[in-house]
């Protein structure tokens, strides 16, 4: 492979991972914390300088952010926390977060798969399988990678062994054709002398 297919093939490999990158945000939306919670919140200007929080009104507010929510409070007339009601919009948040890293990173499994056997096994200029294999792997990784805290380390474990097999058993495959299409590229050069 020469200097020029080699650039080719990283060329077809950045867009290639750019393309589905913006494809699947196009198609598939990403959570904002803007619409799970509201930053909004209206703070009062205090009145009074003397304002201290009750030991009901303290304890209520470690119980809320140890449960991983937002104390939104409500004030008084002199702008003191009187109550306070926990919200746990960045839980939701975290959740739908979750979700969607789950579902992208199905999604780039996937079509990175797909493109990475169907670029072995069909496609036989070097620097567009080339291209396309290594932009799949950049595409699998950038899917992966956004779920990879909310996994459990068995299911990195068996990620991790299925996609090693999977590449493994392409290496085997590829090696194994180029072999049979040497051989008849020699068998033909001999035929015409």
């Amino acid at each position: 492979m020469n200097v020029k297919n080699l650039l080719l093939g990283i060329v077809i490999s950045v867009i290639f991972v750019m393309f589905f990158v913006y494809g699947t945000k196009l198609v598939y939306e990403e959570p904002k914390y803007d619409d799970y919670c509201d930053e909004s919140y209206y703070y009062p200007e205090k009145v009074s300088v003397n304002c201290s929080m009750s030991l009901e009104l303290q304890k209520e507010m470690r119980d809320c952010y140890n449960q991983r929510g937002i104390p939104r409070y409500e004030y008084d007339e002199n702008g003191c926390e009187k109550s306070l009601t926990c919200d746990f919009c960045s839980l939701e948040y975290e959740e739908a977060n979750k979700n969607y890293s789950k579902n992208l990173f199905l999604i780039s499994l996937i079509i990175g798969i797909l493109v990475i056997s169907v670029s072995v096994i069909f496609i036989k200029v070097s620097a567009v399988s080339g291209g396309l294999m290594l932009g799949s792997l950049f595409f699998i990784i950038f899917g992966t990678a956004g779920y990879w805290e909310f996994m459990e380390d068995v299911l990195r474990f068996v990620i991790l062994g299925l996609a090693l097999f999977i590449l493994i058993w392409l290496a085997y495959y590829l090696a194994k054709n180029e072999n049979k299409i040497f051989s008849k590229k020699i068998k033909n050069k001999k035929k015409r002398k």
